[in-house]
Order: C-alpha cells, then sequence, then structure tokens
C-alpha cells in the first residue's frame, strides 16, 4: 500500500504530553487547532489533547465528571459531516491506576455518548 506524502492526518490525538492547560495552549501545529483537551491539577504526567485539521469543525464533549485521576483521564469531541456525526475520545490510563476503576467509568463514558435515535 502506497500513502502520498501529500496527506496530512485529519486528527491528532496525543497521550502524556506532559502540558498544563496555559502550555498546551501555546503550541499551535501548522493548519490545526485544539479541538479537545485534558490536563492532571494535581500530578505530573499523563494528560490528553486532540488537535484538528483547521477546515473541519468541531464541539467538545464535556467528560469531566467521568475523570479520575491517574485512573482514567479523556477528552472528546464532536464532528459534524452533513447529516452524520462522528465523536472521537482519546483516553490515557496510568498504569498504576485501578483497572476495575478504568472499567467501570470507560463503561459510563462509552454510555453517555452513545444515544441511539
Amino acid at each position: 500500500m502506497h500513502v502520498s506524502c501529500d496527506l496530512s492526518p485529519h486528527i491528532i490525538c496525543l497521550s502524556e504530553q506532559y502540558l498544563v492547560d496555559h502550555k498546551l495552549l501555546m503550541i499551535k501545529p501548522n493548519n490545526y487547532y485544539l479541538a479537545s483537551r485534558f490536563s492532571r491539577q494535581s500530578y505530573s504526567g499523563g494528560d490528553v489533547c486532540m488537535y484538528i485539521i483547521s477546515y473541519l469543525e468541531s464541539s467538545m464533549i464535556d467528560l469531566l465528571q467521568y475523570y479520575i485521576e491517574k485512573v482514567i483521564e479523556e477528552c472528546a469531541f464532536q464532528i459534524n459531516i452533513g447529516n452524520h456525526f462522528i465523536i472521537l475520545l482519546c483516553i490515557y490510563r496510568s498504569s498504576s491506576g485501578n483497572f476495575g476503576e478504568f472499567a467501570v467509568q470507560l463503561d459510563l463514558i462509552l454510555k453517555y455518548l452513545y444515544k441511539p435515535k
């Protein structure tokens, strides 16, 4: 399979980027904007963010109620393309966190995001 060098990713997801909000906001890759982010408050490390190519519009999804530091750290946004909605979710799970708690919170997030008509 050959991939053209002309292609740019539409979305860039980063985890463990170690940047607090004010530093993260200073990073502006050409032709991208910061669509969603989560930065830890108490510990260093972890953290997740997603950049989206500039010609796509997105809206951030607030998942702060599901966050447990060092267990599950997440950010998400939605893209509307015609009559379709695409949700992107980026999750960081610390290896020192409780996996059972992680699984419960992930299930709650997926139930919150999945809204069949």
